[in-house]
């Protein structure tokens, strides 16, 4: 479980009853503390709090901002890996707004951080949303350079049938479920040519 965005302290309780002016009070009142304090890592984990509780009301600017701030924390204390975890929640929340171009900047980020860190599947699993995205936006060439990179991910083994259950499975894709899919009827076609 990710504990930047889930928590049972005193904010959070007042989310559950649904009174987000007492959750943003406390949390606000913490993140002074942490602040006061020079606990950077609280702080950040107050920041992302704080995002969570904008991204659940509908306010994804919001979220964001404190995302961004939360961000700079990360960097500021070699956090490589949460800052990974920040720029795809970041990129998320673009996504959700249909802001398709910095979803994908701030994924870009991730897959580099990704690869000086080595995770390979976090990797892939980037990779695949970059996919989407691309798809999404009827983006032929992004579609097809991150279909490519995921080939060589897996050892240039075919991935289709499982980029095709992904793709379908996140819902709403039929774009690029179609590209996909005249994808792979090109490559047949050009297989027996």
């Amino acid at each position: 479980m990710n504990n930047h965005f889930h928590s049972s302290g005193p904010g959070e309780q007042n989310v559950a009853q649904d009174d987000y002016a007492v959750a943003l009070s406390h949390l606000e009142q913490s993140l002074a503390i942490s602040q006061e304090l020079g606990d950077k890592k609280q702080e950040r984990m107050t920041l992302n709090r704080i995002s969570y509780l904008h991204k659940n009301h509908g306010n994804y600017a919001g979220a964001v901002n404190y995302l961004e701030q939360s961000l700079i924390i990360s960097r500021e204390i070699g956090d490589k890996k949460q800052e990974r975890t920040t720029l795809n929640h970041i990129s998320c929340l673009h996504r959700k707004q249909g802001n398709y171009a910095a979803a994908l900047s701030h994924l870009e980020q991730s897959l580099r951080i990704s690869h000086e860190i080595g995770h390979r599947n976090q990797r892939v699993a980037t990779l695949y949303t970059m996919l989407y995205l691309h798809g999404v936006q009827g983006d032929h060439p992004g579609f097809l350079r991150c279909r490519e990179l995921i080939r060589q991910e897996n050892g240039g083994n075919e991935a289709i049938n499982f980029m095709d259950d992904i793709i379908w499975s996140a819902g709403g894709m039929r774009q690029a479920k179609h590209m996909l899919w005249q994808l792979e009827h090109s490559e047949r076609i050009l297989r027996a040519v």
